[in-house]
């Protein structure tokens, strides 16, 4: 969600306003650019590819694009 939300910094300010003692903590690992990872998820939902991909491909880094 970190990689696409549009309302995040907006969700982590309630939560800190709601919860002043907890620890927010952004992600369960390091984020990737963000950039690609919108046109790894932008060639999951739009594929272009033949044979098709999910987002198992994604996460294991497997994801094929092709060159613009």
């Amino acid at each position: 969600m970190t990689a696409l939300c549009p309302f995040l910094a907006r969700y982590q300010k309630v939560i800190a306003a709601a919860y002043p003692d907890l620890e927010i903590v952004c992600g369960t690992h390091t984020p990737r650019d963000t950039e690609q990872f919108r046109r790894e998820v932008h060639e999951l939902l739009c594929p272009r590819l033949a044979p098709r991909q999910d987002m198992t491909d994604l996460i294991k880094g497997t994801l094929t694009i092709p060159k613009p």
